[in-house]
């Protein structure tokens, strides 16, 4: 690990203690101290390799933004943030590096550089308590969201290890782990912090019942075989869109595989799918797979009976979309090599998987 990506992890560490003991001062304060560093960097990078029209532009903005006696790495928050309006400097930099700015295009700086500048010139009855919980959860979230997009945290090392605040409860015996779900009530929405991604909340109940209607509505237009390939296809699409994204992620990180394997079932089993284990390895000599990726307490499954319909084809085929993505788009098969269906036995927890290359003929 590097010393500059150790600071960082660090930077974020303190944050998170701030927030435990509610001290949103410091949060918002340290978070804005994170955006200067990142706006930094990113103006440093652009100024070395973007086009020579484009660096004119950028320099000539920050030469009238430091009226002449000061240049950026001397700026403060705000003067950052009017540089980065006035010079549409993020989607230039996004363009350039291939980069999708995702919600950090909507970010509102303008309302965290008044938080900065209420924190700077507080009044003397409101020292140390300016800003609320929601001005502190909010800048935090915008400052993780900042740094994923950015990739100034690798997908592994920083993000999940430097912005999760993991805290366990024990309900009737069982330790819970409560997940790294950040909701921003303004706007309704809920966060996965570990890969940044907006989510929604249902019921495991309620999207079975979908898929299930999917599944027998397409029955009665045609047959099974149209309504499992109709399941599968959803799935499939799913996987591979996520596939992408990971892959993206993790592409610079000269990964294997095997570890590319294991870090999609972590994630997975993270967000409520079941527990995802893989003991797949890659032969690319031989052009085989060999192992299993086995899936306990499958969603799909649970609260489920023998004779409700099968719709297990949406999890095969999210699994060879995601996974023909993580092999760069090689075509795979999954066989189910499950000895006891745990919709058929509900003594049994485990689906397994066996991984074929090529598609299914």
């Amino acid at each position: 690990m590097t010393e500059g990506r150790k600071n960082f992890e660090d930077a974020f560490g303190k944050i998170q203690q701030a927030m435990d003991r509610r001290d949103f001062d410091t949060v918002v304060r340290d978070c804005c101290g994170l955006f200067e560093a990142a706006f930094k960097k990113i103006y440093q990078e652009a100024c070395s390799t973007l086009d020579f029209k484009t660096r004119q532009e950028l320099m000539s903005k920050e030469a009238e933004i430091g009226k002449g006696n000061k240049g950026v790495n001397d700026f403060g928050f705000g003067e950052l943030v009017g540089l980065y309006r006035e010079t549409g400097l993020l989607k230039k930099w996004a363009k350039a590096t291939n980069r999708d700015l995702g919600l950090i295009d909507s970010i509102n700086y303008n309302s965290i550089v008044a938080l900065r500048n209420k924190l700077s010139h507080p009044d003397y009855e409101s020292m140390g308590k300016v800003c609320s919980i929601g001005d502190a959860d909010l800048v935090y979230n915008y400052v993780k969201n900042l740094y994923a997009t950015l990739g100034l945290f690798s997908m592994d090392e920083g993000i999940k290890a430097a912005f999760e605040a993991k805290t366990t409860t024990t309900v009737n015996g069982e330790e819970r782990e409560m997940v790294n779900i950040a909701l921003i009530r303004e706007r309704g929405i809920i966060i996965n912090q570990s890969d940044e991604s907006r989510n929604v909340s249902y019921k495991v109940d309620t999207i079975n019942r979908m898929l299930s209607v999917v599944y027998k509505k397409t029955c009665e237009l045609a047959d099974e075989k149209t309504a499992e390939k109709m399941l599968f296809d959803m799935g499939y699409d799913s996987g591979n869109a996520f596939g992408n994204v990971m892959n993206e992620r993790w592409e610079t990180n000269n990964i294997t595989y095997e570890d590319k394997f294991k870090k999609w079932c972590d994630f997975d089993s993270e967000v409520g799918w079941g527990r995802f284990n893989s003991t797949l390895t890659v032969d690319e000599e031989e052009g085989k797979i060999d192992g299993t990726l086995e899936i306990k307490e499958n969603f799909l499954c649970h609260g489920r009976k023998k004779n409700d319909v099968k719709i297990c084809s949406f999890m095969k085929g999210y699994c060879e979309g995601v996974i023909e993505e993580l092999l760069g788009g090689q075509p795979v098969t999954l066989v189910c090599v499950t000895e006891q269906c745990p919709l058929k036995n509900a003594f049994k927890k485990t689906c397994k998987y066996r991984v074929d290359i090529g598609d299914e003929e």
